[in-house]
């Protein structure tokens, strides 16, 4: 992932997030961890 897509990860989030919303469920917090199916996010060192 580049450096510059922080945009990008927070629109997958709120995406998320809102679809959710309109399905009635709860999110998962772990949908959006650092390593989740929704985002892969790599772990600087």
């Amino acid at each position: 992932m580049a450096k510059n897509d922080m945009p990008v990860i927070i629109y997958k989030i709120l995406k998320y997030l809102y679809e959710c919303m309109k399905a009635g469920k709860q999110p998962d917090e772990t949908d959006f961890c650092a390593e989740s199916k929704l985002i892969s996010i790599p772990q600087l060192s």
